[in-house]
C-alpha cells in the first residue's frame, strides 16, 4: 500500500489519489493539517531527499512568513519546525512506496511512481 501525505483540498493530492485509484493501487491518505504533521516520517524524507525539496517556496503560506524566516537557510531542523507549524508548506503530495519517497505529481513524478509500483509488485 502507498502512503500519501498532503492536504485534502490540494488539487495535486486529489489528482494523485485519483490516478492511483484508476490503476487499482490502494493508497492511504494522511492529511498533514488534520491528522498532524508526521515529524518522524519527515525526518526520513529529509534523510533521503534533503530538506529543500520538501519546502514549497511557491506557496501562499511561504509568502506570508516573516522575511527573516524566508531569508534563512533551510536546514533539516528548520524545515521540520516550519512544516510542523505551517503544514501547507509541505510540497505535495509526498508518497511513500516501500522505502522510496516521491515529492510532487508532475509527469516526471508519475513516470518514477509507475516504475516504483512495477518494482513493488
Amino acid at each position: 500500500m502507498i502512503k500519501v501525505y498532503g492536504l485534502k483540498n490540494c488539487d495535486r493530492c486529489r489528482a494523485a489519489l485519483k490516478w492511483l485509484k484508476e490503476r487499482g493501487v490502494k493508497a492511504q491518505f494522511h492529511d498533514v493539517r488534520q491528522d498532524g504533521f508526521p515529524e518522524k516520517r519527515a525526518t526520513n524524507w529529509i534523510a533521503k531527499l534533503g530538506a529543500e525539496p520538501l519546502v514549497n517556496r511557491r506557496s501562499a503560506t511561504w509568502r506570508q512568513l516573516q522575511p527573516a524566516q524566508r531569508a534563512a537557510d533551510v536546514t533539516p531542523e528548520s524545515a521540520i519546525a516550519l512544516m510542523s507549524a505551517y503544514p501547507a508548506l509541505l510540497k505535495r503530495p509526498v508518497m511513500e512506496i516501500g522505502d522510496m519517497v516521491f515529492i510532487g505529481f508532475d509527469d516526471a513524478a508519475r513516470t518514477d511512481i509507475t516504475r516504483a509500483l512495477e518494482k513493488s509488485r
